[in-house]
């Protein structure tokens, strides 16, 4: 299979659509959730391969979502990246990363330059 699939996690509608769009035109399949429930729904459908996620949402947030994909072996491998407006002063937008239990993962802060987006996951499929 080479399809490239990532699913976009993201409690603002305008944001999902610019980053789907962005995506699918540079040949990702790309799905969407608006909420972390529905990502984890998401994530055994679509079988995303890369899992941008904001981490502020109502109900379930970005790291209860990690904690729940770190529980499944077979959910536990998926790279994440973080696509929120919360990194801390000072980090700046590059190489900045969220911290959930003794991990960190990349982030992304809002608001991003789409080359921002398409590096972050080049970076991912090329490793």
């Amino acid at each position: 299979m080479n399809e490239r699939r990532v699913l976009v996690v993201d409690d603002e509608a305008d944001i999902l659509n610019l980053v789907k769009m962005l995506l699918k035109s540079h040949g990702y399949m790309v799905a969407v959730a608006g909420d972390g429930k529905e990502a984890l729904k998401q994530v055994k459908i679509f079988r995303p391969q890369v899992i941008l996620l904001d981490i502020m949402m109502p109900e379930m947030d970005g790291g209860d979502v990690v904690r729940e994909l770190k529980k499944d072996p077979m959910t536990s491998q998926i790279p994440i990246v973080f696509l929120t407006a919360i990194l801390k002063e000072g980090e700046g937008k590059k190489g900045a990363g969220v911290k959930i239990g003794d991990t960190y993962y990349p982030g992304i802060a809002k608001p991003f330059e789409n080359k921002e987006i398409l590096e972050a996951i080049e970076r991912i499929f090329t490793r």
